[in-house]
């Protein structure tokens, strides 16, 4: 049990250090971490359910939280894409200059 928990402990710092710069890998390594304690509450002893619950609680929240900076991410991105095929699209349609 407390090695699941300091697996699922590291992968959730993991994931917060990824949040800022790459957050669909942050989403990656908490989706993975409910996945592990998911599998380990099938095999459970009543006795740990509840520790195993509280855990997995905390990280479907950091999960959420993760999921909805990844959204803002995906915007702000596809804000960019559109931004720069604006630009490119005006440059394109602007007259070549003639030789002379």
């Amino acid at each position: 049990m407390s090695e699941l928990t300091e697996t699922v402990r590291k992968m959730l710092s993991q994931a917060q250090v990824f949040a800022r710069d790459t957050p669909f890998e942050a989403v990656s390594r908490a989706r993975q971490a409910v996945q592990l304690i998911d599998a380990a509450l099938a095999e459970a002893a009543p006795v740990e359910r509840p520790a195993l619950e509280s855990l997995r609680k905390v990280t479907a929240s950091r999960l959420e939280k993760y999921d909805a900076t990844l959204a803002s991410w995906r915007d702000t991105v596809s804000g960019r894409a559109d931004l720069y095929t604006q630009h490119e699209r005006a440059r394109i349609l602007q007259p070549l200059r003639a030789k002379g």
